[in-house]
């Protein structure tokens, strides 16, 4: 399993390199959350969920691949800058009462990219726009709120829009829209472009691009979640304050089959909102907050991805089914076993018995 870890030199970013005779891989991701609004006066909106996607992914023409855990979208402080890494977009607070009111920021994305000079991220936290990506799960946009008497819990252009919680298509998902007929909070990502900012009495927020959201506007503007392509920054209001566009989830590589997916939720008033959920028990664990949207200034859960995969290992006279590092099945032996044992460990030990004796067999994997 893999997550982002800001005391990493390279935070969310990793090498995982396909083990050898392994062809095929199944791959879960999670795109990060939104952070929520830091409105001191007033209502307060949660920032979008991340995407989750399950695929399987043809490897058997790597030899490694790149993988990028995002961050969760950051909360605006004293007029701090909240770009998340991995692209989610610069949230803002009041500049002339520092704190007073704030628009989160977005999701950074997750996703798994061919292995090549292309990956690299620069200076605002964003993914090179060379990068290929094999699978994308899109991340929650930034959440805002309302001063006090100008608006009411039901004004949801306030909230995040959710990582790929838009129309599914066959080959990825657009990001999500807090409400579709405001033009002044972002709009989603798409397939091929990146969410329309939205507009503002005091000014506009900044459109998305390709792996990166908008930047909300200074004053108020909630920021865009990453994804294949980030969604719009928010526009800000005096008084009525605009949530970012979500990211959108992309899964058409040659190669790679759907398996599973759910796009984050939009935000709601006051309340974080979770990523999108797996429609089934995972065998392993995931991280609590993953991919949720933060609220009541809280920054949005990071993202997560887990790798699984089978191969058959030979040692001697017996054969072991490897299912992702470190579990373990005896499949055959020369003479048939009485029980059959499997393992979950660092150093990896297997015991069994055969008709005649308790064997323990030992050895490290290269």
């Amino acid at each position: 399993t893999f997550t982002y870890d800001d005391a990493r030199a390279d935070k969310g970013l990793y090498t995982w390199d396909v083990p050898s005779g392994v062809s095929e891989i199944t791959a879960y991701v999670w795109g990060a959350g939104g952070g929520g609004s830091n409105h001191a006066n007033g209502g307060k909106f949660s920032g979008g969920g991340g995407a989750y996607l399950k695929c399987k992914l043809d490897v058997s023409n790597f030899n490694s691949l790149k993988l990028l855990v995002g961050q969760g979208g950051r909360i605006t402080k004293s007029n701090s800058n909240t770009l998340a890494w991995t692209g989610g977009g610069d949230g803002n607070t009041d500049s002339s009462n520092a704190g007073y009111a704030g628009g989160g920021g977005g999701g950074g994305l997750s996703g798994i990219f061919i292995d090549d000079d292309y990956v690299t991220i620069d200076a605002s936290l964003i993914l090179n726009s060379s990068a290929t990506a094999i699978v994308v799960a899109g991340s929650g946009g930034g959440g805002n709120g309302y001063v006090t008497g100008a608006g009411s819990s039901t004004d949801i252009q306030c909230a995040g829009g959710g990582g790929g919680n838009g129309t599914i298509y066959s080959t990825g998902a657009d990001g999500g829209i807090s409400n579709a007929d405001s033009v002044k909070c972002g709009k989603g990502g798409t397939l091929s472009d990146g969410g329309i900012a939205g507009d503002g009495t005091y000014g506009d927020g900044f459109d998305g691009g390709q792996y990166f959201g908008g930047n909300g506007k200074s004053d108020w503007g909630a920021g865009g979640g990453a994804g294949y392509y980030g969604g719009g920054g928010a526009g800000a209001d005096p008084a009525i304050l605009f949530g970012g566009g979500g990211g959108s989830s992309y899964w058409g590589y040659a190669g790679v089959t759907k398996l599973d997916y759910a796009g984050g939720q939009n935000g709601v008033y006051n309340v974080a909102v979770t990523s999108g959920q797996p429609s089934e028990t995972l065998s392993f664990a995931v991280p609590t907050g993953t991919g949720a949207g933060g609220f009541n200034a809280n920054v949005g859960g990071n993202g997560f991805i887990a790798i699984q995969y089978q191969r058959q290992i030979f040692y001697n006279d017996f054969t072991f089914t490897e299912i992702s590092p470190y579990n373990y099945v005896l499949v055959s032996q020369d003479d048939t076993p009485d029980r059959q044992r499997s393992t979950s460990k660092e150093v990896p030990i297997y015991t069994y018995m055969t008709s005649q004796t308790a064997v323990t067999i030992s050895f490290d994997l290269k």
